[in-house]
């Protein structure tokens, strides 16, 4: 297992994502406020199909919230608690990364 040279969190934000089929997704703060409902939430959707079948195997229930870190050293990553799941969201190119920038720098 590769693990990232530690660095120190400069952002975070915990989101709850919620899959309303294959490819719509809403997107919510973690007290629930709605930020965003995609009928075609492209890499967000994704995302949230991954870590819904990361919990579903773990048998994790409900839909806790997950986080959207910023490291210092340009990772950023969403990561879930509730089953160790994660994802280096820089991995997958610029405009899919672009895409939970967005969501971590909307006002929160």
């Amino acid at each position: 297992v590769g693990v990232p040279p530690a660095s120190t969190v400069v952002q975070e934000r915990w989101l709850v994502l919620e899959g309303k089929s294959a490819q719509a997704v809403v997107v919510r703060d973690a007290d629930g406020t709605l930020l965003l409902d995609l009928p075609h939430g492209g890499f967000i959707t994704v995302i949230q199909s991954a870590m819904a079948r990361a919990r579903l195997t773990a048998r994790i229930e409900g839909n806790p919230p997950m986080r959207v870190v910023r490291y210092d050293n340009g990772r950023l990553v969403a990561e879930d608690p509730a089953t160790g799941w994660s994802a280096e969201l820089y991995a997958f190119g610029g405009d899919n990364k672009a895409a939970f920038e967005r969501l971590l720098d909307q006002t929160q």
